[in-house]
């Protein structure tokens, strides 16, 4: 099987983004998790009955996706819709009701890269092209939003804490954690120089916000900022991946769990010797891991994209080289059911009525957003 691809321009531009924020460390910080307990590991079960039905929305054959599109994170709208990021035109799009729109009002240079949608149906999105963050309205009106100290970063993921607030961080030879305030106005601290973090967010439902994010000596920790600003640095058994090894990096890696716990998928690390198959998850007292192994999935896959939906967690695995894909459902205890998909899964989400969508490119395929019902 011919194993070339073609990365966009875009995509090695986030690629790049993501992995190439070096230069930077950790300081020390106390953990409130042991560095490690011993491995936890389930092999994945074969693919079952109940194979998810997908349905897919191509780019340049979906009326509404345009030809030019390149589907990157996605997230849950109102009303059972979804939102995702096109970094290729530039444009934010829906897919309410089995339509799909595209607005186009961004800077020419705009790379949108991570979005989510708030409870007063505002969506907002990083824009890695212009250091800003943006939103727009369910009518499809564009803001971007900036602070001169993001100036040459790359804004990547962007949450919403429990109390409404818009975090976002960028990377750069300076990382920012930064959020937005209730006058429109970007506040971006700067994360300690000897901390280099890999572009994920996600906030708990105390408030605290995790990150991943590498050492001086690319060990990799889980970063915890507890609401009163402390950073809590949390050692993992993970090293950082050496490119070319994953080029798909998927937004969204991590997800609070069906358990109220972070989980997270190892796309841009390595565990020892060990190839980046693992799914992790913060339960205290300690980290635990999940080896994926294939199951009726013969083909390398690398788990990206990760979401939680009613008591469990899915995610998606890619190869990079060719339109193989993986989606796996996974219970808190790690028994995992695997299906292969023809697509290169990227951004996954789960909308409000409990169903799968996820984003697809590479492969020398057309943009795709894949809508998965589970059966």
């Amino acid at each position: 099987m011919n194993r070339s691809f073609t990365l966009n321009a875009a995509y090695f531009l986030a690629a790049l983004f993501a992995i190439g924020a070096g230069g930077c460390s950790a300081t020390n910080a106390p953990a409130t998790l042991p560095v490690q307990t011993n491995s936890v590991t389930h092999t994945a079960q074969s693919a079952q009955t109940g194979t998810p039905a997908l349905h897919a929305f191509t780019a340049g054959v979906t009326p509404g996706f345009l030809s030019t599109a390149h589907a990157w994170d996605i997230a849950p709208g109102p009303n059972d819709s979804v939102w995702f990021t096109d970094t290729g035109t530039p444009a934010i799009g829906s897919i309410e009701a089995g339509t799909v729109r595209e607005y186009t009002g961004l800077p020419a240079n705009a790379r949108p890269y991570s979005i989510v949608v708030a409870p007063n149906r505002m969506a907002w999105f990083t824009d890695s092209g212009t250091a800003s963050i943006g939103r727009i309205s369910p009518a499809g009106v564009v803001k971007e939003f900036s602070n001169p100290r993001l100036s040459g970063s790359f804004p990547q993921d962007v949450t919403i804490a429990p109390d409404g607030s818009v975090w976002f961080i960028a990377v750069g030879t300076t990382a920012f954690l930064a959020h937005v305030d209730r006058a429109d106005r970007v506040h971006a601290a700067a994360l300690p120089s000897t901390l280099s973090p890999d572009g994920s967010l996600i906030a708990d439902k105390s408030g605290s916000l995790w990150f991943l994010a590498t050492n001086a000596n690319q060990k990799a920790v889980l970063v915890q900022r507890l609401t009163d600003g402390t950073l809590v640095r949390h050692p993992t058994e993970l090293s950082a991946a050496a490119e070319p090894c994953c080029p798909n990096l998927a937004p969204k890696r991590l997800t609070i769990g069906p358990d109220g716990n972070v989980w997270f998928t190892t796309l841009n690390y390595i565990k020892e010797s060990s190839p980046a198959n693992w799914i992790v998850t913060a339960a205290a007292p300690a980290l635990q891991y999940f080896y994926v192994h294939d199951g009726s999935i013969t083909y390398s896959v690398y788990p990206s994209g990760i979401t939680a939906s009613g008591t469990k967690l899915w995610f998606t695995g890619d190869d990079p080289f060719q339109l193989n894909g993986g989606l796996w459902s996974m219970k808190t205890d790690g028994a995992m059911v695997a299906y292969p998909v023809n697509y290169n899964p990227a951004g996954l989400t789960t909308a409000t009525d409990g169903s799968l969508w996820f984003t697809s490119d590479f492969g020398g395929q057309p943009s795709a957003i894949v809508h998965a019902i589970i059966k």
